[in-house]
């Protein structure tokens, strides 16, 4: 069986991360380091209000038609605010949208384990495979 951890001949979770990255993500570098550098490359630009993640993040997340190609860079922009992403408001933004899919999609069962919870209109706005693009991100 053909694996990632096989591909880099390694068991470190961070070392399969990279390799990833490096094969699959493209546009612009995840984190930029320096300011003063350049900030070139393709991005998948998003607009977010802060205070409405989760439908913000469907509402860009889930089009007709559907996005074709996530492996670009994810770019965000928090409405009114003029931070420029340089990985900052990506970050914050992924930390606060894996929440509100955990809350609104899943539920605990016990011992912090979560299962899918069966929610008709979720499904029916496809909010399940907006959270896949959120996790895959």
């Amino acid at each position: 069986m053909f694996t990632f951890l096989r591909r880099a001949n390694c068991e470190d979770p961070a070392t399969v991360l990279k390799v990833f990255v490096r094969k699959f993500v493209r546009g612009r570098p995840l984190d930029i380091e320096d300011e003063d550098d350049s900030c070139e490359g393709k991005t998948m630009e998003i607009f977010i209000e802060r205070y409405n993640i989760f439908d913000e993040a469907m509402s860009e997340l889930v089009t007709n038609p559907p996005l074709y190609d996530v492996s670009y860079t994810l770019e965000v922009t928090f409405t009114g605010e003029s931070a420029a992403d340089y990985g900052g408001p990506r970050k914050e933004f992924l930390g606060c949208a894996f929440r509100m899919v955990r809350d609104k999609l899943f539920r605990e069962t016990g011992n912090q384990e979560y299962e899918l919870f069966d929610d008709i209109k979720a499904f029916n706005q496809n909010h399940y495979y907006g959270a896949g693009l959120i996790f895959g991100k």
